[in-house]
């Protein structure tokens, strides 16, 4: 009721200006836009997906509502103002002006020569765009598109598939300028775990799916099984079957169903996904038989019954996925890190399990830091960085804390490297062992001595031994750090690597969570000798 009276009420109070709500690349000869002047279809998109009694995200209620997750999310989930959505996609995406300087010295002033497949073939859709007819750009808009894509490719180079990039870049496009579209866009491939960029985390994503079907499904799951046909087992039907699953809230939709995805993505982020996912797989077995599975490319089969659904049965398709108890994004995206993991890592030919990995088809070298009090040959710098996530691109280390010269303090330390997304921590024995770990969490995160981090950290051995320990998924016991202590890895009654206050001893076990042999050697205490923190971002 609120949503009605709040939608009847909208065009008496304020004038849709459709210049103030698109960028200069929308087609306005375009049925779908022709449409938003002269019919309510853009409201039906809005009724089909709000899933709240709120009122709905508007210029009014803009100024008065914290600009926070928790505070947008019900008035976003019911509906946002065409005239609120760039401002909302931009707000929360945390886009400034300097990203305009940047996009600018990067690729100077637009022009039509720039070629979108140059770089496409990186992010393909695994279907033919040609069959969302309803897009509404302009059919210069290659040119923008182009550059965007090429601007992504640039910006974050470990990138190396991205389903998921063609569509948002045309979606991001209808309303924000290029370089508006480019910064969201970078914005959502620098948080993990948003947007898949290579073929393991789409893997892991697949199967942190499958999972959640399995837990939060079970009736659905149960269901599923008068579909499979006998001679294929569970497992492999599920997986053919949720194959495209990330792929289901956009395939042959309306316009304005693909349009509030991205309002309710950009806001809560790749849990949208899960849950609309979740909920369309109940959607399909609620309303197929055996019979219409015979000869059907599982593959296409749920979004292709997506695709046909009615008005009423998308508005039940959004009812469903945000009636989904229990699923916070914490327990989501640890999942996705487990299944991470437990894929296996694309070496390049003839490489050792430690070696270099692949980059875009090169072995990454790194320009060593021959001042290190630590590590002092090239050898062993390409060794340590071999062994960094893909998407770490930096070839320049920065010392960002070196004991010698700043001291001997955890404090200090925690200063001058608490705000780097991801460090490499160095430590040299009395006894000329070097280990350390890399950290990819900012080690401000840290609170009351809880422990914190994700999957990507690990430890490593350089001398006299050069090995790589990576994380074990068996326990979440990754960080813990306060003023008296720094440790990396924990379970098992003992510390992978761990630090005192004053970085003069330390003690090094085989814990649950990398499962390494002490780092130090025989013995697991061991005292310092010199400690370094490199930034490798």
């Amino acid at each position: 009721a609120v949503f009605c009276r709040e939608m009847a009420a909208y065009p008496a109070r304020v004038a849709v200006r459709p210049n103030e709500c698109f960028s200069a690349l929308v087609d306005w000869r375009c049925e779908t836009m022709k449409t938003f002047t002269e019919s309510d279809e853009y409201r039906e998109g809005w009724k089909a997906t709000h899933c709240s009694n709120s009122s709905p995200l508007s210029p009014v209620l803009w100024p008065v509502v914290p600009h926070t997750k928790t505070s947008l999310k019900e008035h976003v989930r019911n509906a946002v103002y065409p005239a609120m959505r760039r401002t909302l996609w931009v707000t929360m995406s945390g886009v400034t002006d300097d990203d305009s300087v940047l996009f600018a010295k990067a690729f100077g002033e637009p022009t039509d020569d720039d070629d979108p497949e140059q770089v496409t073939s990186l992010f393909d859709w695994p279907f033919d765009l040609r069959c969302i007819s309803t897009f509404c750009l302009k059919g210069s808009y290659e040119a923008a598109y182009g550059r965007v894509l090429t601007a992504a490719a640039y910006s974050h180079r470990h990138l190396t598939t991205c389903p998921l990039l063609p569509i948002l870049v045309r979606l991001l496009l209808h309303f924000l300028e290029e370089w508006e579209s480019f910064a969201v866009l970078s914005r959502l491939l620098a948080k993990r775990a948003w947007l898949d960029q290579d073929p393991r985390e789409l893997e892991a994503s697949r199967s942190t799916f499958r999972t959640l079907c399995y837990s939060h499904m079970k009736p659905v799951m149960q269901d599923l099984q008068r579909l499979r046909p006998a001679s294929m087992q569970e497992e492999t039907f599920l997986a053919r079957l949720t194959h495209h699953w990330y792929t289901w809230p956009f395939y042959k939709q309306p316009f304005w169903i693909m349009v509030r995805v991205v309002d309710l993505y950009i806001v809560e982020g790749p849990k949208v996904f899960y849950r609309l996912g979740l909920a369309a797989l109940k959607m399909f077995v609620s309303q197929t038989q055996p019979a219409a599975l015979v000869g059907v490319d599982l593959e296409l089969a749920v979004q292709d019954l997506l695709c046909r659904l009615s008005h009423q049965q998308r508005a039940q398709w959004f009812q469903w996925a945000f009636s989904i108890p229990r699923l916070p994004w914490h327990s989501v995206v640890k999942l996705w890190w487990t299944h991470l993991t437990r894929v296996p890592r694309v070496q390049t030919d003839g490489d050792a399990p430690d070696g270099p990995m692949s980059f875009h088809g090169h072995v990454r070298l790194v320009e060593a830091d021959l001042s290190s009090e630590i590590v002092s040959s090239e050898e062993l710098w390409h060794t340590m960085w071999a062994w960094l996530p893909e998407w770490v691109i930096s070839e320049q280390p920065e010392c960002l804390f070196r004991a010698s010269k700043d001291g001997y303090n955890l404090r200090t330390l925690y200063r001058k490297c608490e705000d780097v997304a991801s460090i490499i921590l160095l430590v040299k024995t009395t006894k000329s062992e070097v280990f350390g770990a890399f950290i990819s969490s900012e080690l401000r995160e840290r609170h009351n001595s809880q422990f914190f981090g994700n999957g990507e950290t690990f430890l490593f051995s350089l001398l006299p031994e050069a090995h790589c320990y990576h994380w074990s998924a068996e326990t979440d016991l990754i960080l813990r750090g306060n003023d008296q202590e720094l440790a990396v890895g924990s379970g098992g009654g003992a510390y992978g690597l761990w630090l005192d206050g004053e970085l003069d001893r330390g003690v090094s076990s085989t814990c649950l969570a990398f499962k390494n042999t002490p780092l130090a050697g025989s013995d697991s205490q061991f005292s310092c000798s010199a400690i370094e923190v490199y930034s490798c971002v």
